[in-house]
């Protein structure tokens, strides 16, 4: 018979948990990244954080020139996935002279902070609220908490196809609680996620908010 002590060479024998009586180790806590965030895929990526001169020169150039380019090539060459998202035809002509429709951001999938460029694949025209903040507030921002120039974090982004959000069905009631100032952030955010508890969007939002958790854990709060 072999003994206990040497039973770890052969099969995964469970470990005695030490002396009856003694606190465990406390553990970090783990969460699986989420697959998807209001019907985008999440994607992981490396965040590499740039100098600040180097992210302030990318963000002149995305807010004096990249963006009118961007917004004039989807209106010439995306018109049907902009009548998608409910653009009328006079906001699609705006869109052709470089102006962003009312409501609406023209998002970095992976954001400048991150290291993200101002290539189109990078760009997405988002709806402004509740989209592109959920996003943000749920699972973008807290992965990026605290990180200095230079560093490196594994983070998980949605990350979409193409250059312009279509949400599914199940999401559109968001957007009508939004323009009421209902939504599930801010100040009254807590009592708008407990009013919708069953709702399709608050799973999604559980998975990021237990994720993004896990994630400052681990980096010590950073």
């Amino acid at each position: 018979m072999v003994e206990e002590r040497d039973s770890y060479k052969f099969v995964h024998t469970k470990r005695k948990q030490g002396k009856p009586g003694l606190p465990r180790p406390e553990r970090s806590p783990s969460a699986k990244a989420p697959e998807t965030f209001l019907g985008m895929p999440c994607k992981r990526v490396t965040a590499v954080v740039p100098e600040l001169e180097e992210r302030k020169a990318r963000r002149k150039d995305f807010n004096l020139n990249v963006r009118t380019r961007f917004l004039e090539h989807l209106a010439k060459t995306q018109r049907p996935q902009l009548k998608a998202i409910g653009l009328t035809n006079k906001q699609i002509n705006q869109m052709k002279k470089g102006r962003t429709p009312a409501g609406y951001n023209t998002h970095h999938k992976v954001s400048i902070f991150a290291g993200g460029s101002n290539d189109f694949s990078n760009l997405l025209l988002i709806k402004n609220k509740p989209y592109h903040d959920m996003a943000h507030y749920h699972l973008i921002n807290p992965q990026l908490r605290n990180l200095a120039p230079g560093e490196k974090r594994s983070v998980v982004f949605p990350i979409p196809d193409g250059n312009i959000f279509v949400p599914d069905e199940k999401f559109r009631h968001l957007e009508r609680d939004a323009a009421d100032n209902r939504v599930s952030y801010g100040k009254t955010g807590h009592e708008y996620r407990e009013k919708n508890f069953n709702k399709p969007f608050m799973d999604d939002v559980r998975k990021a908010e237990a994720f993004t958790l896990a994630v400052l854990k681990k980096n010590r709060g950073r």
